[in-house]
């Protein structure tokens, strides 16, 4: 259907290719945007944060520095992954309940995470993990 429109107006074939690779680019990310999620992994020495399907960060134990809870709003912070500035960079998919994460080099990730027994659960593991860690 798209080649039988572009030939159809009479495009030349550079205006073809341009249009042609406008629309792969086009598809490209809006599919990535319909796909990206994040997610939290919490192993015995280390955190993973993943924003699929661009950023994988693992921050072994012995850097991790707090963990608290925070409210996020899309308004100020926008969506998907965002440098917020001042070493933060969150990994925002709705407003709302987040965690904020700090490390011992500074840096700071902020994660949407909107159910409250997850967020429990995340804060006690990383928690421990840095009680751990700190007594070794």
């Amino acid at each position: 259907m798209f080649v039988y429109l572009l030939t159809a107006q009479g495009l030349s074939s550079g205006e073809w290719i341009l249009s042609s690779v406008v629309l792969v680019v086009v598809t490209a990310v809006l599919t990535g945007c319909l796909l990206s999620h994040h997610r939290i992994e919490i192993g015995d020495d280390n955190v993973r944060l993943i924003w699929f399907p661009l950023y994988v960060k693992t921050i072994p134990a012995n850097q991790l520095r707090s963990v608290a809870s925070e409210t996020v709003n899309p308004w100020h912070t926008g969506l998907g992954l965002r440098l917020l500035g001042g070493g933060t960079l969150g990994l925002i998919n709705r407003g709302g309940p987040a965690l904020s994460i700090h490390t011992e080099s500074g840096a700071r990730y902020l994660v949407a995470v909107p159910v409250e027994e997850e967020r429990a659960e995340i804060t006690r593991r990383i928690s421990t993990l840095i009680k751990a860690s700190s007594t070794s």
